[in-house]
């Protein structure tokens, strides 16, 4: 009696593998199978079956790519936030216990080595395969894999690939309404800061956007120093750069002529994408020197920030990584907590002064280069969408309450 019950509950809550068979894509011609794809597949357990869980996937089409994307993939195991898998679609015959060894990995078997799960998703006679069933053999196995982990991203290195390979693995992310990141150099030495992201956060990949706005108090070479800055910068993909440059110029100081032609021939990110404003305002109205400010930048969607940068500053080569890094771990990772909920945005410099206005401000005096700051800085800081939509509100509503405004009470306050 007790091995029977034992049986029913044990098959009624445990995820059943299907047989071999499963991995068989019937095709007019003949049969396409995955032999080793079942073995492994079978062990990743019922989180698969889920559409959110921890699965984050690299894949590789070529003995090189593979080579590429494992440190990457070993690296993030060891942070533990994610079950980091490795699938192989080559065409080759060498056996991953060969890569294992050539590549300085531990055995399978050894658990205290690099922790990640490998996927032979190579069909039969993969070397023997034409180019359209290698094709149809890379739709298959990422079908396969979807069904049976649903991964929370796919991680590819586009340079070490083929050019069909990218196109249908593009195609068929895209299909399975999959997240797909393209690592954008020949190495992974420029994006390993992606080994620290869970698997949420890697799943909004391509979610965040930011735009810049620059006041420019004066038309001087710091401008175009600046300029120059957000243009050599490394960027981690063509998507992710700069969605719009906006430059708003002092309107009481005549602008130099070298600055002139310098913004006409200006083309970053693109041209119809750099906007440059020259308010007409008085200039003994600090009011309306502030109501130009926050209107300067709005958005509906909750995914596009705003970086003000100051004339006189000057960003590093690697300050878009930087925000893309902070801006996935605090605003979308799953281990969010009650203080980065409140985050309003992120601060590109240090304070000149503490609260009180004692000088200078000393970071050794917190236990993290990166801690929580009350105020925001005034020379580069992002701010998050909806926090400055509330501080729009915020500002809309005071003037409609000061009596002292002027006209610009007779604006109606909008709800964010």
């Amino acid at each position: 009696m007790i091995l029977t019950f034992y049986l029913l509950v044990n098959s009624a809550t445990r995820w059943v593998v299907p047989g071999a068979e499963y991995f068989e894509t019937n095709q007019p011609l003949n049969d396409l199978r995955f032999p080793s794809l079942y073995t492994s597949l079978s062990q990743v357990g019922s989180s698969g079956k889920r559409k959110w869980n921890h699965n984050i996937i690299f894949v590789a089409g070529n003995l090189t790519a593979a080579s590429i994307v494992t440190g990457l993939a070993c690296e993030m195991a060891q942070y533990r936030k994610n079950n980091v898998h490795i699938v192989f679609m080559g065409f080759d015959t060498l056996h991953l216990d060969a890569f294992r060894r050539i590549n300085g990995l531990p055995g399978k078997d050894d658990l205290d080595g690099c922790t990640v799960y490998f996927h032979d998703a190579r069909p039969e006679f993969a070397q023997h395969l034409t180019r359209n069933w290698q094709k149809i053999a890379v739709q298959s196995a990422l079908q396969h894999i979807n069904n049976f982990m649903h991964p929370q991203a796919l991680i590819v290195a586009p340079k070490h690939e083929e050019e069909w390979f990218m196109d249908i693995v593009k195609e068929k992310s895209k299909e399975l309404e999959l997240v797909l990141i393209e690592l954008p150099t020949d190495t992974t030495e420029d994006v390993n800061w992606i080994a620290r992201l869970d698997s949420a956060s890697l799943n909004a990949w391509h979610k965040p956007s930011f735009e810049v706005v620059i006041h420019a108090n004066t038309h001087s070479g710091n401008l175009e120093r600046l300029l120059k800055s957000l243009q050599s910068a490394y960027y981690p993909s063509p998507e992710h750069r700069p969605k719009r440059i906006t430059i708003v110029l002092n309107p009481h100081i005549s602008i130099h002529p070298s600055t002139h032609d310098f913004l006409r021939h200006y083309k970053f990110p693109c041209q119809h994408k750099l906007s440059i404003r020259r308010p007409i305002i008085s200039k003994q109205d600090p009011l309306a020197a502030t109501v130009k400010f926050v209107e300067s930048f709005y958005t509906l969607s909750d995914h596009h920030s705003v970086l003000f940068l100051d004339p006189n500053t000057e960003v590093s080569k690697w300050y878009y990584h930087y925000l893309l890094f902070a801006t996935l771990t605090y605003k979308y990772s799953s281990s969010q907590g009650p203080d980065t909920n409140s985050l309003f945005g992120i601060s590109l410099e240090l304070p000149s002064c503490y609260l009180d206005g004692r000088k200078p401000f000393l970071v050794e005096s917190f236990n993290n280069t990166l801690f929580l700051y009350p105020s925001p800085a005034s020379r580069a800081a992002l701010f998050f969408a909806q926090h400055w939509c509330e501080f729009h509100s915020y500002v809309s509503h005071k003037l409609w309450h000061n009596p002292n405004a002027g006209s610009v009470t007779e604006r109606i306050p909008l709800p964010c």
